[in-house]
């Protein structure tokens, strides 16, 4: 190895403290800018590596009700579809439990589960459940029963209730635990999933998942992709966008034709049963009277067969009369038909030719906006001419004002010109007579040999002094070099005596073993002795070679000097000098003088060129006036035109619009004559459908009638035959008539009150489809794009953010470390000066000398960053990833690896401000001569103060102030980056204990200020009133506290994702106060419901960029939009809501407000577990929310943001005190000659260190008081990037953030201070000061 590279590492040994603190400080950068760096990377390879591994949806449309034939063809005839599978999802209860599992079928190819403990499914009695359910204790073997569900729709059920548990999946839809979703269906909070084979469902399919081509090689979280998926998105929701609408019409239509078909069966079982009591009262009234007139029969034979014929004939007469009528109404109805055929063609016509009219009204108005946008642009381009016009002619006036003033200031110059003229030609001639005086004087053939020879003179002089000063110390130490070796030769001696002694008594063989082992351990000693000595031996040899050759060269210096200075220098040195001195001012006089004369001529040059220049420009000036007074004519001419195109402009816009709105005026006529000819249509067609049922119910009558006439006349023809007969076999029929009547009245009596009973269940049932059909609601059609699924979307934010806080706090934390270390390896440098002049007298290259601090550098920066790249890759990112993915399928499943380019990046940052930096540093150093780095670096300047100005106060200073001020300026680098070195420590320690505070409050702030109640119970009190009934008797008879409220999930438009809010409604204000506090969070002041206004919560407000008085819009989940006015932000950190009076919520909505969610207080040992188990089946419940699970919500989130801070915590301890430490350790380093001059001059240790440390205390102050409003920077926008969209934390700070970080790095630096006053007490003054002789 060469002795070069020996000092090299023999350096690192030396210096190994600073060294140390150099890797450590590379290590923390590089490990905090590349963990954080790599988190979000790893996050999202970690997703998209399963999204591609379980071939996860690029869409999915869900539909609860199902999908039919007409969705099913829309969805398929979407383009560039790769791949189209349809499934099933149920949600459903577990038997014994309140728990909702959503049940799907095991898909074929896409979106399929991650099978992590047992099997699939291969049997349509098997399930595969949520692995989350491992820890309710449900195990591989298991039967899992569902409840049968209680509604009656029997064509979603499923087939099977019981399954046995073969295995246990993850799934990418339920990434995270207790992730809050909710059943469309309205069973609840769904908590798990499991799948099943599809043969298990009934219906039609429920979901649609579809992949498209052009995503393939798409990741999810890429802007491509997301712009793709859009597209394909919109796409999709304008083509099913009237799906809803059609299928509620139709679920309508079948619901009304149903309770029709009903009723009708009702109305004919009413109408049969009242004919057959009539026909019984009309059969016992026959009877009596056939027994009375039996006996009169024989002698009323005649009469009646007489009034028999004659009312046979009045019928006859009847019918022929009713069929002219049935005739006539059958033309009246044919004509009012054809009539209503006409009528509806001509609304029709009507209807087409209002839309044609609106469409070119429509486009006249933009016709006429267009030409009024035209004419008023237009009018602005005249007005702006007019303008340009006036400006140009002021322009024109100043610009004549300036040529006459131009003129007058050529002809002052040309005057200055030819006076500076005279004077340099006189100081021209006095510099010649100067030169000429000092050649004679010095003997010299020119000017420049004179300078020469005293310049050279000078330079002969400085060495000849410095090196007869240096003489007599080389000399004396060559004698006490050799004196040295003297000793060790004489030393030497004496050892090799006694290890020939040693050596002959080993010989001896009467020696004992005791007694060898002791010689040979003694010989052993004086061989090492020896070898000691001779190594001493060659060492001071090589010093005196060294001291021989330095002797040499100041011997051959000397010479060289003798024979450039006449009679040698035994002459008196300062006499000589002093001559030089004189000489010299003689030079840099003449040299001023010539630089004057030189300046003056090239002023005169430069005066002339103006000059001319000038007259050049005035010219030019005129003729371009003149140019612009043509100019300024000819648009005054061209503005007038315009004016007048402008006033033409104005007459056609003013007719069209006179003709627009005499349009609007047929329009809207046609409108009025429209509806009012459909009103009229629709009446008359009622009259029509009116009419044709009375014909048909005339007609049925004519028909029975001619059927009852026809028979009775069969009748009488017969009972005129068979009269007497019958008259004989009256008493037995009228008995038998009689026995028949009772039979019938018995059967009628049991019948009629079965039938009733039937009427009166069909009634309700018809109650009930009424009901239903009032209470159905469009059926929802969910298009989910995979980047905006919940738990997807939810999950790629997350690693979104850690990119944003790998943009703040890493990179901050980097430029700090990076800047102590470019001052250390500077400092190391410049200390070393002395060093690189010696190697540089020594013969040593620039590339040699520099290759000890390349390679010091090098190590520190290459072996820190490369540890801090490694354990950043993979521990940091495993803390931080994990802390992000805490309850989620990855937590401890991350996918984590390093990526070399950033790695690389981080390291040669690392490179550049160390090694990079020392380089710069050693090449400016060598670019100084040799003796000047011989003898050290110079102190720096000191210059008068600022304080120094202001007698009043440095007057009162004292003696070690004022040096303690003076010392603070004296070397600016060095208080700058003290300070900035503080301030960033201070302020990253600000950042922690001020997230940890943020952190700490916000849970108490929200569930017990602001939310005070602890149960949500969502109900429809129309759905089932009985069962709502049921609720509202158990609230009451469980004594619970509740207020009600109307609840509706709404959507808010943002530009990333559209962000759900819940608007709430209280039925009473007063008493909504004491379970939600809506209060101002910067004031506390409390806000109350306006009638004219909504209050918001404060993070949809920054979201959407609103304050009180903005508008805000909202969407509901059928696509209506409505408008409302902000009237006031309220604190609130966790989602959105939008609370709104109940009068302005009827106003906005125009619906009516019915109470739809209790809040409820439960009491102390309330089991609200129970509760919700036996609650939420209830038909008329939907949801209930407990408190505690959003408190499990927040907490997840504060648990990743903890983690986060403790990191940031103790990475900002351990490099504030690297930081302090190679700060002091720089300043003492700098003034060890100064520290070593205050101890020789009397001061205690303590004095000493105080003198040190006051500067340090002082600037460590200011580096805290600015660190502290840093700090404060840096949390509030930590806080904007690491909170997700639906969470907000409180950005105030108390005093104990700031008081924390300014207390910690007092202390840190007393502790330092501490550790350096010993140092500082071992400090050899003596040495010290003679370390730069």
């Amino acid at each position: 190895m060469k002795a070069c590279d020996k000092d090299n590492f023999r350096e690192i040994k030396n210096s190994l403290p600073r060294f140390i603190s150099i890797l450590i400080i590379v290590f923390l950068g590089v490990f905090v800018l590349i963990g954080l760096l790599s988190t979000g990377q790893v996050m999202r390879n970690t997703i998209d590596n399963k999204i591609t591994q379980l071939n996860q949806e690029d869409l999915k449309i869900s539909v609860p009700i199902g999908l039919e034939d007409k969705d099913k063809a829309i969805i398929e005839d979407q383009e560039d579809i790769s791949e189209l599978e349809y499934g099933y999802d149920k949600d459903v209860f577990l038997v014994g439990d309140s728990i909702v599992i959503k049940v799907l079928n095991m898909p074929y190819e896409i979106s399929k589960p991650e099978i992590v403990e047992g099997r699939s499914i291969k049997s349509p009695d098997e399930i595969v459940l949520d692995s989350r359910m491992k820890n309710d204790g449900k195990k591989i073997g298991d039967i899992i029963s569902f409840k049968e569900d209680n509604d009656d729709d029997h064509d979603n059920d499923l087939k099977r209730l019981s399954y046995k548990v073969v295995g246990f999946a993850n799934s990418l839809d339920f990434i995270q635990d207790k992730n809050g979703t909710y059943s469309e269906r309205g069973y609840g909070k769904i908590s798990y999933f499991a799948y099943i084979d599809d043969g298990n469902f009934s219906g039609e399919p429920t979901l649609a998942k579809l992949k498209f081509l052009g995503t393939e090689g798409l990741v999810t979280s890429d802007k491509e992709y997301v712009d793709y998926m859009d597209k394909k998105t919109r796409a999709l929701k304008i083509d099913l966008k009237n799906r809803p609408k059609e299928r509620l019409l139709s679920m309508q239509d079948e619901i009304s034709g149903k309770i029709g078909d009903a009723e009708d069966k009702i109305t004919d079982a009413e109408d049969k049963l009242t004919d057959a009591k009539d026909k019984l009262v009309k059969g016992r009234k026959d009877l009596n009277k056939g027994k009375k007139d039996y006996q009169e029969g024989l002698d009323k034979y005649n009469k009646e067969k007489s009034d028999a014929e004659s009312e046979i004939s009045k019928n006859r007469d009847k019918l022929y009369k009713a069929s002219v009528e049935i005739d006539d109404g059958e033309r009246k109805l044919i004509d009012g038909y054809e009539k209503l055929s006409d009528g509806k063609k001509k609304l029709h016509d009507a209807k087409a030719e209002l839309d044609s009219g609106r469409e070119q009204l429509a486009e006249g108005k933009e016709k006429y906006q267009k030409g009024l946008g035209q004419a008023e642009a237009s009018e602005k381009a005249l007005k702006e001419g007019e303008d340009k016009l006036l400006e140009g002619r002021k322009k024109l006036d100043d610009g004549w004002q300036k040529i006459e003033d131009s003129k007058a200031k050529l002809a002052e110059g040309m005057k200055k010109y030819e006076d500076g003229e005279r004077e340099y030609d006189s100081g021209k001639k006095q510099l010649e007579a100067g030169k000429q005086e000092l050649v004679s004087k010095m003997g010299a053939t020119s000017y420049e040999d004179a300078v020469e020879k005293i310049y050279a003179l000078d330079k002969i002089l400085d060495t000849a002094s410095e090196i007869l000063n240096k003489l007599p110390t080389i000399e004396s130490e060559i004698a006490s070099t050799k004196a040295q070796i003297d000793q060790v030769d004489s030393g030497l001696g004496q050892v090799e005596a006694e290890i020939a002694n040693t050596q002959s008594a080993l010989n001896d063989p009467n020696l004992s073993d005791e007694d060898r082992i002791k010689l040979e351990a003694k010989l052993h000693g004086l061989e090492g002795q020896k070898a000691e000595l001779q190594k001493n031996k060659e060492a001071l040899n090589k010093k005196l070679e060294f001291l021989n050759n330095s002797k040499a060269e100041i011997d051959k210096a000397l010479e060289e000097i003798n024979k450039e200075v006449p009679g040698g220098i035994t002459g008196n040195l300062d006499d000589l000098k002093a001559k030089v001195k004189v000489g010299k001012a003689g030079i840099e006089k003449i040299n001023e003088s010539e630089k004057k004369l030189v300046g003056a001529r090239a002023t005169l040059d430069a005066s002339k060129l103006q000059l001319e220049e000038g007259k050049k420009q005035l010219e030019e000036g005129i003729a371009e006036a003149e140019k612009g007074e043509e100019e300024y004519a000819k648009n005054k001419d061209e503005i007038e035109k315009n004016k007048r195109k402008l006033a033409d402009a104005k007459e056609e816009l003013n007719k069209a619009k006179k003709k627009l709105d005499e349009s609007q005026e047929k329009l809207d006529k046609g409108s009025a004559d429209y509806e009012s000819g459909k009103k009229e249509y629709e009446e008359k067609y009622d009259q029509y459908v009116e009419g044709r049922e009375k014909l048909s119910r005339a007609k049925e009558k004519y028909l029975s009638g001619t059927d009852e006439l026809q028979r009775g006349e069969e009748r009488l023809d017969k009972e005129l035959k068979t009269g007497k007969d019958k008259l004989e076999d009256a008493k037995g029929k009228l008995y038998k008539g009689e026995l028949d009547l009772k039979k019938g009245e018995r059967e009628f009596s049991d019948k009629s009150k079965e039938a009733e009973e039937k009427i009166s269940d069909a009634r309700e049932k018809i109650a009930d489809g009424r009901k239903y059909q009032s209470l159905i609601k469009q059926p929802r059609y969910k298009i989910t794009p995979r980047h905006l699924s919940g738990d997807i979307n939810t999950y790629l934010d997350y690693a979104k953010r850690v990119d944003g806080l790998s943009f703040i706090f890493p990179i901050f934390f980097f430029a700090i470390a990076l800047l102590v270390c470019f001052t250390t390896m500077t400092r190391m440098v410049d200390e070393n000066r002395v060093v690189i002049g010696t190697y540089k007298a020594l013969g040593y290259t620039n590339r040699e000398i520099g290759r000890k601090f390349f390679l010091y550098g090098t190590l520190a920066s290459i072996i820190g960053g490369s540890l801090g790249a490694i354990s950043g890759s993979y521990l940091l990112t495993y803390i931080i990833g994990n802390a992000y993915s805490t309850k989620t399928i990855f937590e401890d499943h991350l996918i984590i690896n390093a990526f070399p380019l950033r790695i690389i990046f981080a390291i040669a940052i690392g490179f550049i401000f160390t090694t990079v930096a020392a380089i710069i540093t050693v090449n400016k150093n060598l670019k100084e001569k040799t003796a000047y780095l011989l003898r050290g670096k110079a102190p720096s300047k000191g210059n008068r103060i600022m304080l120094e100005k202001i007698p009043f106060i440095w007057n009162r200073m004292s003696f070690l102030s004022k040096v303690t001020a003076r010392n603070l300026f004296l070397s600016k680098k060095r208080m700058f980056m003290t300070v900035v070195g503080v301030m960033g420590c201070a302020a990253l320690l600000v950042l922690g204990f001020g997230i940890s505070e943020s952190v700490k409050d916000v849970e108490s702030l929200q569930f017990k200020e602001i939310l005070k109640y602890d149960l949500s119970v969502l109900y429809d009190s129309k759905f089932d009133e009985d069962a709502y009934g049921d609720y509202r008797r158990e609230i009451d008879h469980k004594n619970l506290e509740y207020t009600k409220t109307y609840e509706e999930l709404f959507t808010v438009d943002y530009d990333q994702i559209d962000q759900v809010v819940n608007v709430i409604v209280p039925e009473d204000r007063e008493e909504f106060k004491n379970y939600v506090a809506l209060r101002d969070k910067d004031d506390g002041e409390e806000l109350e419901l306006s009638k004219r206004g909504v209050i918001i919560t404060e993070k949809l407000s920054k979201l959407k960029k609103l304050k009180v008085g903005d508008p805000l819009e909202l969407r509901d989940v059928y696509g209506n939009e409505f408008e409302v006015e902000v009237a006031g932000i309220t604190e609130f950190y966790i989602g959105h809501n939008v609370y709104m009076d109940k009068d302005y919520f009827e106003k906005v909505t125009g619906s009516d407000f019915v109470a739809n969610t209790d809040l409820i207080k439960a009491p102390q040992n309330f089991d609200k577990d129970e509760f919700t188990k036996t609650t939420i089946e209830n038909k008329a419940v939907f949801n209930i929310t407990n408190i505690d699970d959003l408190k499990d919500v927040l907490n997840k989130f504060l648990f990743s943001i903890t983690k986060v801070e403790i990191i940031i915590l103790m990475v900002t301890t351990i490099l504030e005190v690297v930081v302090l430490y190679n700060l002091t350790n720089i300043n003492i380093e700098e003034r060890i000659r100064e520290v070593s001059t205050i101890k020789v001059l009397g001061f205690y240790p303590k004095e000493t260190t105080a003198y040190i440390y006051k500067e340090t205390y002082i600037l460590a102050l200011i580096g805290i008081l600015i660190g502290l409003v840093v700090g404060k920077i840096l949390h509030y926008s930590v806080l904007q990037i690491v909170v997700p969209f639906m969470a907000m934390l409180p950005e105030d700070l108390t005093a104990r953030p700031f008081i924390l970080a300014g207390v910690i790095t007092a202390f840190i630096n007393t502790l330092i201070m501490i550790i350096f006053h010993f140092r500082i007490k071992k400090i050899n003054a003596l040495d010290a000061l003679k370390s730069n002789e």
